[in-house]
C-alpha cells in the first residue's frame, strides 16, 4: 500500500466509529456506565492494519474524558508509524452527553487530524481553534463531536431508539448522521460471542455502513464494516475488552 494510501487510511481510522451517534438525553447522563477500555482490530480488504484502542474515564463533578487512539500494525506499520489520537472531554450528568472540548492529533495529519474544538453551551457556539480555518458556529441541541457520538449512540439504543440522529460539529458545520434498526445478529470475536444490535447507516448514498452493538456489554461496538461503491471492505472487530 502507498504512503499517501497509509495516510488516508489512518485518517480515516481516527473517524471510524465516527458515524455513530445521537443527540440523546439520558437520565443521569453517563452515570450508569462504568469506565472501560476496548481494543479492536481493523482490517482492510482483508488484511490486518490498524489496531484501535477507545476507553472512558472518569473526571469528578459528572466529567468524563472518551479517549480513541489508532496506530498501524502489519505491513502498514512498516510504511507508516503515524498514530491517531482523538479525546473528548464531556459533561455526564442529568442532561445528557454534551461535549465541553475535542482535541484530534496526527503529527503527519491534515487540518482535520489536528482539530481542536471548544463548546460553549451558555454562549450556544462551538469553534475550532486547531490547525487549518478557524471557525464559529451556532450549537443546536444534542451537538457531538466527532468522537462522543459514540457514548451517544450507545445512550439512544438503551432508550430502545430504532431510528437515530444527531447533530455533529465537523468542518466549520453540522453535519447530521442518521441509522436504523435493521436486525439482531449473533457475533464471534476474540473477546467473546455476544448478541448484538445491527445498525446501518442511512445518510451515506455513496458507501455502505453498518454497526453490531452488544446489550450484554452496555451497547458497546462489538463490530463494524464498511463497503465502499470501488469494493474495497474495512472491518472492525472487538478484541477485548476490560470495565
Amino acid at each position: 500500500m502507498e504512503r499517501t494510501g497509509i495516510r488516508r487510511f489512518v485518517r480515516r481510522l481516527a473517524v471510524i466509529l465516527l458515524p455513530l451517534l445521537p443527540a440523546v438525553t439520558v437520565a443521569g447522563g453517563l452515570e450508569a456506565w462504568p469506565a472501560f477500555s476496548a481494543r479492536y482490530s481493523v482490517t482492510l480488504a482483508g488484511v490486518k492494519s490498524a489496531e484501535t484502542v477507545v476507553s472512558l474515564a472518569r473526571d469528578g463533578d459528572g466529567r468524563c474524558r472518551y479517549r480513541q487512539v489508532a496506530r498501524p500494525v502489519g505491513m502498514a506499520a512498516l510504511l507508516s508509524s503515524d498514530r491517531a489520537v482523538q479525546v473528548s472531554r464531556l459533561l455526564c450528568d442529568e442532561r445528557g452527553i454534551r461535549p465541553l472540548e475535542f482535541l484530534s492529533r496526527r503529527p503527519k495529519g491534515d487540518a482535520d487530524d489536528n482539530a481542536h474544538l471548544l463548546f460553549d453551551w451558555d454562549a450556544g457556539v462551538v469553534e475550532n481553534r486547531g490547525a487549518g480555518d478557524h471557525w464559529r458556529i451556532t450549537l443546536r441541541p444534542g451537538t457531538q463531536d466527532s468522537l462522543s457520538m459514540q457514548l451517544a449512540l450507545m445512550a439512544a439504543l438503551r432508550e430502545g431508539r430504532s431510528r437515530i440522529e444527531v447533530p455533529v460539529a465537523v468542518r466549520g458545520r453540522i453535519k447530521h448522521y442518521r441509522f436504523e434498526r435493521v436486525g439482531e445478529e449473533r457475533v464471534d470475536t476474540p473477546a467473546g460471542d455476544f448478541m448484538a444490535i445491527k445498525l446501518a447507516r442511512t445518510d451515506d448514498d455513496r458507501d455502505r455502513s453498518w454497526f453490531w452493538l452488544a446489550p450484554e456489554l452496555d451497547y458497546l461496538l462489538v463490530r463494524f464494516v464498511k463497503k465502499k461503491k470501488n469494493g474495497l471492505g474495512t472491518e472492525m472487530l472487538l478484541q477485548s475488552v476490560r470495565f
